[in-house]
């Protein structure tokens, strides 16, 4: 009988050192974090940074400028032409100089002679009161050649004075197309000038040798 209740207080003493040691967790000690050991015991130093950081704010959006446009100033070089246009001649002295220089210079096939003025302007239709001066020259009657200088009396009378040249250059051609054949082809050539109030009529046997010497007289 007491070795029965000696085994049930055994018993009840190993339950409850049982029961003891259940409600308490045994203490978990953590591990010390082991540090991997690169034998350099001197830390690295961190990179330098040589760029200033950028700012995590947003840029404010600025509103767009126009381009600046340069007055383009165009130096426009002035080029100060001084007037190389020599002062037109004041024409010949008189028409009598001019008729002499061009019976002179020209080619005639016979000398030409200063003949009357005022048969001349007739044989022209040209009147006194359409010119302010005016020479005839001549040459026999075998040949067409001759001249007239004529200064009109004003600017409107020159077309009068152009016409009865023209009409004296076609009145001979009809008349010494039957009498001497031959002086046609002056006629035909005949060199009709005018400059300003200068009117010039030359029948040669060169029209273009005589056409140079009268431009060069005017």
């Amino acid at each position: 009988m007491k070795k029965t209740i000696s085994l049930i207080v055994v018993l009840a003493l190993a339950l409850t050192l049982l029961a003891a040691c259940g409600g308490k967790e045994p203490a978990t000690t953590e591990a010390p974090a082991t540090t991997e050991s690169t034998g350099d015991t001197t830390a690295a130093p961190a990179p330098a940074t040589t760029e200033a950081e950028a700012t995590t704010a947003e840029p404010t959006a600025e509103a767009p400028t126009e381009p600046a446009t340069e007055a383009v100033t165009e130096t426009a070089t002035e080029t100060t032409t001084e007037a190389t246009t020599e002062p037109a001649p004041a024409g010949p002295e008189s028409a009598a100089s001019a008729a002499s220089q061009i019976a002179s210079s020209a080619s005639f096939e016979e000398p030409l002679n200063e003949s009357g003025t005022a048969l001349g302007l007739g044989f022209f239709g040209i009147t006194d009161d359409m010119v302010s001066d005016a020479s005839y020259y001549a040459a026999s009657a075998a040949v067409a050649e001759e001249i007239l200088v004529v200064k009109a009396s004003g600017a409107d009378a020159v077309p009068s004075i152009i016409h009865g040249m023209e009409q004296r250059r076609d009145s001979q051609i009809e008349d010494y197309a039957d009498y001497v054949p031959k002086e046609v082809p002056k006629l035909e050539d005949a060199v009709i000038y005018a400059d300003g109030e200068w009117v010039v009529f030359c029948v040669s046997s060169d029209a273009a040798a005589a056409q140079s010497v009268i431009e060069g007289l005017f």
